[in-house]
């Protein structure tokens, strides 16, 4: 799973110098794998706020990708200077809603990829509704899979970073 999604990412962030990257359905499945697996991964490191059911990790355990209740987004942000400066790695995590019934939201940036993972618990997924336009234009779906991405898709930087992200996905109306 590294090694696959390693090879799709390190084009998507050279892509500035070296020029759109097209994500078919192979390349969205490697990196929103990765992205959930890392979510996942992010989300133990917090055991007191685990809102995550076990049968979801066991879930994404024996498929080695997403289930039907999990949305993958990717966005592109701004990075001023050299990616090896600050912020190369940031992580937010928020659950909306009950315990049996929410989201559980996990966002985080590797370099100039943003990545967002909703986990729907106990209802169905749906996407949000009340983004503003730069959002909703500069984040694209990945998981469920769709037909083609290019990257790198508009910019999202001018939201705030990840907190401003994580803060207009996480407000936005998921039909709670």
């Amino acid at each position: 799973m590294e090694t696959n999604a390693s090879k799709v990412m390190a084009p998507m962030l050279r892509a500035n110098i070296n020029g759109p990257v097209k994500l078919r359905y192979a390349e969205q499945a490697y990196i929103a794998s990765w992205a959930a697996k890392t979510a996942y991964v992010l989300q133990q490191l917090h055991p007191a706020d685990d809102l995550i059911p076990t049968s979801d990790y066991r879930d994404f355990h024996r498929k080695q990708q997403p289930s039907s209740n999990v949305f993958v987004t990717i966005g592109a942000r701004h990075i001023a200077g050299s990616s090896k400066g600050a912020n190369v790695f940031e992580y937010k995590a928020r659950f909306i809603g009950e315990k049996s019934r929410g989201i559980h939201h996990a966002h985080f940036v590797v370099g100039a990829i943003y990545f967002g993972i909703a986990t729907f618990v106990g209802r169905e997924r749906r996407y949000p509704t009340g983004l503003n336009d730069e959002v909703d234009r500069g984040v694209k779906v990945i998981w469920p899979l769709t037909r083609e991405v290019l990257w790198p898709c508009p910019s999202i930087s001018d939201v705030g970073g990840l907190d401003g992200m994580f803060n207009t996905v996480t407000t936005a109306f998921w039909g709670l």
